[in-house]
């Protein structure tokens, strides 16, 4: 948005809509909250509004989506004025451009979003990638120092590690594990899941590159392979557990590539990872030995304290 005061207005509902690129995805942890205190006291602030130009409609400018919904919900059950004609702070639309004027207010989302720390990670996520989308329109070719850069500037500090992350989980995760994304998995882990998917990678590419090419064309790529493992376990975050999907990639690996489920883990589980980091040695090599002990899963299923075909 700019730096102007804002002047104050009076509008109804029916003029005034939610800001289309809002970082907020699920519903507000605190809307019954919020809910119940705009009932009994109204409205503490004037939402922040602008509007684009050409367009006969408001829009929310910083914060204030989930107050709008609230208002909409009660004047739906009560049809009480009160809730259809609010007094907003109307801030002017002074962007030389659409994607600066959208980037100006989706910047403000985030600040507001992270102020009150009730936004997920993967909705802070996506909200970063659509303000670098927008970055992008008017800098092309720009790079990721920028963009961070950009960021910064805007009070929405962000390091290139976190960028890094954050574009991985889009990528990597989303697709498979949508449901437990949304519902609050941590940053933490998300880096669990992340290194479970470097380490089991590499494994399977070192792995392959053992293999003549035609046996290695007929295997499934990993990303097919961790896409199944992720799948089943797509539900709450409440019920996350590492070890689960651990065992599950674990197992799928050691069944598609013949390999003994032990030596698979020693690379996929995260204990067995630090207790190398530690002692400072490596797995064990994947030729020859560590072949044979896979088996099939029909019929069978393992667990994370007794690997297939194991004794």
């Amino acid at each position: 948005m700019n730096d102007d005061q804002g002047t104050l207005v009076s509008i109804s509902l029916a003029q005034l809509r939610a800001f289309d690129l809002n970082p907020r995805i699920t519903r507000n942890p605190k809307y019954d909250e919020i809910r119940e205190s705009i009932r009994n006291r109204g409205l503490d602030h004037p939402p922040q509004i602008t509007r684009r130009p050409g367009e006969a409609f408001y829009i929310i400018a910083s914060g204030g989506n989930t107050r709008l919904a609230i208002l909409n919900d009660l004047w739906l059950e009560t049809h009480d004025k009160k809730y259809w004609n609010i007094t907003c702070l109307f801030r002017q639309w002074t962007a030389e451009s659409m994607e600066k004027g959208n980037l100006n207010c989706l910047l403000g989302h985030l600040v507001e979003g992270e102020m009150r720390g009730d936004l997920t990670f993967i909705e802070r996520a996506l909200a970063v990638q659509n303000a670098i989308n927008l970055y992008q329109n008017f800098n092309e070719g720009c790079s990721q120092n920028e963009m961070v850069k950009m960021l910064e500037q805007a009070g929405y500090p962000v390091s290139q590690t976190a960028l890094s992350i954050m574009s991985a989980t889009i990528t990597l995760l989303l697709p498979y594990i949508p449901a437990l994304l949304y519902s609050g998995l941590t940053r933490r882990n998300i880096n669990q899941l992340l290194t479970l998917r470097s380490n089991g990678e590499k494994f399977w590419d070192k792995f392959c590159q053992e293999l003549p090419s035609q046996t290695e064309h007929s295997l499934p790529l990993f990303d097919d392979i961790f896409a199944m493992a992720l799948t089943s376990f797509n539900g709450s975050a409440a019920g996350f557990s590492l070890e689960h999907i651990q065992d599950e990639l674990t197992g799928l690996i050691s069944q598609t590539l013949n390999i003994d489920y032990n030596t698979v883990a020693l690379v996929t589980d995260a204990r067995a990872q630090k207790r190398n980091a530690i002692l400072g040695s490596e797995p064990g090599g994947v030729s020859g030995a560590g072949r044979g002990g896979g088996g099939s899963r029909q019929g069978s299923q393992h667990h994370p304290d007794r690997a297939p075909g194991c004794t």
